[in-house]
């Protein structure tokens, strides 16, 4: 049995640093929300791409770009009604201390006493949070990727009741302890990623309603326990380059939810003519919730994201009616060269803001958002702020291609006059499958840009002859055979057309690369590159189209 013993009004405000909001009559969920959601609105399904993905996404930790080790978190959650009620108290110390004498002393002063509470205090909800030490890790460089942490976070609501003669205080208390593991895999060429994050669970809640400020003096508070083992599913798949949809299953259980035990506990006695009180325990359930979200990225340091969460779950039985706009999240983020994150959206109707200024292996990280308490947008808004310290180190994302080991073959572009130069175009290459022809239309880029390169070559430039093309009525796709390259070459007025041909075979890439010369309708030159790792294919690709050039007199 563990005991909160709280003395005086002062120490119970100063409690209250260590509140967020509790439900008192349903069972909430163990949700540990980071800084980078909470700027950006919450919208975080297909995103998901760190730590986070523990608690909004499983499936992300398959697609984060490098490992992610977060060795210590230290946050503060703050509402804004917690100033409020420190002011109140300030201003009001000397008679809140003498409570107990007041109303006989001077019942007048306690009955404005009494009003000012009515008027002001039962009117504020003081919450705050504090994340005690944290520690992830986020693997993503396995073909079954995993991540997982160790969180724990302490909470406590404060509000007042009006009451019909005096007012009342309710004080809810709730310390959380989780340990997700996640894992996750990609499937479809890496396109789709599906995750799994079975989760352990420890709850302590403290409820204590309708206290007079009087009995609040002194007394005893008694903690119960509850456990339980949680399941999260998540997928994410990746439409486009951009663009990625993502969905999440939070505490599947069936359709139950998750299942939180409490034990008794035996509640001591307010006094020597009173017998200690048991608890009785009980279970209480986490509903199920669904989620459901979209990503677009501009490029690498623009993001946007847009989520529905909770999708079948309503406050007033209506899902799709006035309840549908709590249930947005929308949010964007911009990264200025890895130092500064920016962070703007939109959460349940109400705007959200936050940073991440990067020191290395230190962020400090702010987020401003408000939560809608009540029915539907713009009923009840709770305004909160969220600073954490954060000691992270992330590593393995992917570099940019070495160009600058082809640099000695721009050296001998100088060397070979204009006229000389064989004039050549490279025509689509052949998408086979799995992969897609946008995906194999990089690999036509990668030889055109390195044939220019090399300095032997007037390479026919991809949109002008797309246009010329167009305007004889040839199309540029699907054009692999000898003969289609010879017309293409006469209408190009070229000397030589590469095509060729991607595709996968037995999990290694394969590239094809053949030479036509348009006059003699012959094939001069024919090569392949058989690679394991899709990182290695670029470098490969220009190792082929070198040793071409090699070959041409």
């Amino acid at each position: 049995m563990k005991h909160i013993k709280i003395k005086t009004i002062t120490a119970f405000c100063l409690a209250c640093f260590f509140a967020s909001h509790v439900s008192a009559t349903r069972e909430e969920a163990f949700m540990i929300r980071d800084l980078r959601p909470l700027g950006m609105g919450g919208a975080f399904t297909a995103v998901a791409d760190d730590a986070s993905a523990l608690f909004y996404n499983p499936a992300g930790v398959a697609i984060a770009g490098k490992t992610h080790l977060t060795l210590l978190q230290v946050g503060l959650t703050i509402g804004d009604d917690l100033k409020k009620g420190y002011d109140w108290y300030k201003d009001n110390q000397d008679d809140i201390d003498r409570m107990d004498e007041l109303e006989k002393s001077d019942p007048v002063r306690w009955n404005e006493l009494m009003q000012n509470v009515i008027n002001t205090i039962s009117k504020l909800r003081i919450v705050t949070a504090v994340d005690f030490p944290q520690f992830s890790i986020v693997s993503p460089k396995h073909r079954l990727a995993y991540g997982a942490g160790l969180f724990a976070q302490a909470n406590v609501l404060l509000n007042v009741n009006p009451g019909i003669l005096i007012p009342t205080v309710n004080i809810h208390v709730r310390g959380d302890v989780v340990a997700p593991v996640a894992f996750g895999m990609r499937f479809m060429n890496d396109r789709l990623a599906l995750g799994v994050s079975p989760k352990l669970l420890k709850r302590f809640r403290v409820d204590k309603t309708r206290l007079t400020f009087l009995e609040m003096e002194d007394f005893d508070v008694t903690a119960q326990t509850g456990s339980g083992f949680g399941i999260d599913m998540g997928a994410i798949y990746k439409l486009t380059d951009k663009i990625n949809v993502g969905v999440a299953v939070k505490d599947f259980g069936g359709f139950g939810g998750t299942k939180i035990k409490y034990g008794a506990e035996w509640e001591d006695a307010k006094s020597t003519s009173t017998s200690p009180t048991l608890l009785p325990g009980y279970t209480a359930r986490i509903p199920s919730q669904l989620n459901a979200g979209i990503s677009y990225r501009f490029n690498k340091l623009l993001l946007f994201s847009f989520d529905v969460k909770d999708i079948w779950h309503t406050k007033n039985k209506v899902v799709w009616g006035t309840t549908l706009w709590p249930k947005i999240h929308a949010g964007c983020e911009l990264n200025l060269f890895n130092f500064l994150r920016g962070r703007l959206g939109i959460n349940q109707g109400y705007p959200t803001f936050g940073f991440d200024l990067n020191l290395w292996l230190f962020h400090i990280e702010y987020a401003r958002w408000a939560d809608e308490r009540g029915i539907y947008a713009g009923d009840l808004a709770e305004w909160q702020h969220k600073f954490a310290l954060t000691m992270r180190y992330s590593w393995g994302a992917k570099k940019p291609e070495p160009v600058e080991e082809e640099k000695p073959q721009e050296e001998v572009k100088a060397e070979i006059p204009e006229g000389e130069k064989i004039n050549i175009a490279v025509t689509d290459f052949e998408a086979r499958a799995p992969l897609s022809q946008s995906e194999t239309a990089f690999i036509s880029d990668f030889v055109r840009g390195d044939l220019v390169k090399t300095g032997k070559f007037n390479v026919v430039e991809k949109n002008s002859m797309d246009k010329i093309l167009a305007e004889q009525g040839f199309q540029n796709s699907g054009c692999s055979s000898a003969d289609c390259a010879v017309a293409m070459g006469k209408i190009l007025n070229v000397k030589t057309i590469i095509v060729g041909s991607c595709g996968k075979l037995l999990n290694k890439y394969i590239v094809t690369l053949n030479a036509v010369e348009v006059e003699s309708s012959k094939i001069v030159y024919s090569d392949n590159i058989s690679v394991d790792n899709p990182d290695d294919l670029r470098s490969n690709v220009a190792e082929l189209v070198k040793k071409y050039a090699e070959s041409v007199k």
